[in-house]
């Protein structure tokens, strides 16, 4: 009883706003993902998470690398269905999310 993955992917959006002179700003992030794979049947797992950050950037926006961190809260819900079950299982609940990064402006 082998696992055979499947092609899966992501969608996902983030809308930022940064004040030309504050180095506080706000990001919300929203992600949809599905994965296939067959094990005994065909089963397939879908997330959507959303998160509202603050973010914090250590240079000013006119930098060329602008370094910053991030942390908010989010809610996120997954679904796992599987073929030939009755009842497909669904878990939500409330996350939080801390991250970091380089942003350099194309």
């Amino acid at each position: 009883a082998g696992l055979d993955l499947k092609t899966g992917f992501i969608v996902g959006a983030h809308l930022k706003y940064a004040s030309p002179t504050l180095p506080i700003g706000f990001r919300a992030d929203l992600n949809y993902a599905r994965n296939a794979f067959e094990a005994d049947g065909d089963v397939n797992l879908s997330t959507i998470t959303g998160f509202a950050n603050a973010v914090f950037t250590f240079t000013p926006q006119t930098s060329t690398l602008r370094p910053y961190v991030l942390g908010g809260l989010g809610f996120g819900r997954a679904s796992f269905a599987a073929d030939g079950e009755e009842d497909d299982v669904n878990e939500s609940g409330f996350a939080s999310q801390v991250g970091g990064g380089v942003e350099i402006p194309l």
